[in-house]
C-alpha cells in the first residue's frame, strides 16, 4: 500500500469512528429522554392517585367521625378519636419512615430507571 491509500483508509476509518460516536451519543440522549419521561409520568400518576386517595380518606374520616358521634352522642369526642387515630398513624409513619417510605420509593425509582 502506498501512502495515499493509507491516508485514504485512515480518513474513512476516522469518518466511521466519528459517525459511530455521534450515533452512540444520540442513542444515549434518546435513552435518557425515554427513561426520564417514564419516571416523570410515573411520578405524575402516583401524585394523582395519592390526591384521589387523600380525598377519599377525608370523606371516610368525616363519615367515621359522624358515625362515632351518633354512637357516643358527642361529635367533639368522635372527631377527637378520629384525630387521635391519625396521630398514632402519623407517629408510626414518622418512626418507620425509612422502611415504609424512603426505601420503597428509592427502589421503585431505581427499577424505573433500569427498565
Amino acid at each position: 500500500m502506498d501512502e495515499n491509500q493509507i491516508a485514504e483508509t485512515a480518513g474513512r476509518a476516522y469518518g466511521y469512528i466519528r459517525s459511530y460516536v455521534n450515533d452512540r451519543l444520540e442513542i444515549t440522549k434518546l435513552d435518557m429522554i425515554e427513561k426520564s419521561s417514564k419516571v416523570f409520568s410515573g411520578v405524575v400518576t402516583s401524585i394523582s392517585i395519592v390526591v384521589i386517595a387523600l380525598i377519599f380518606l377525608l370523606f371516610l374520616s368525616v363519615t367515621l367521625a359522624l358515625f362515632l358521634g351518633n354512637l357516643l352522642d358527642s361529635y367533639t369526642l368522635a372527631f377527637g378519636i378520629v384525630s387521635m387515630i391519625y396521630l398514632v398513624i402519623g407517629l408510626v409513619v414518622y418512626f418507620f419512615k425509612r422502611s415504609l417510605i424512603t426505601n420503597p420509593v428509592l427502589t421503585a425509582l431505581i427499577r424505573k430507571m433500569y427498565e
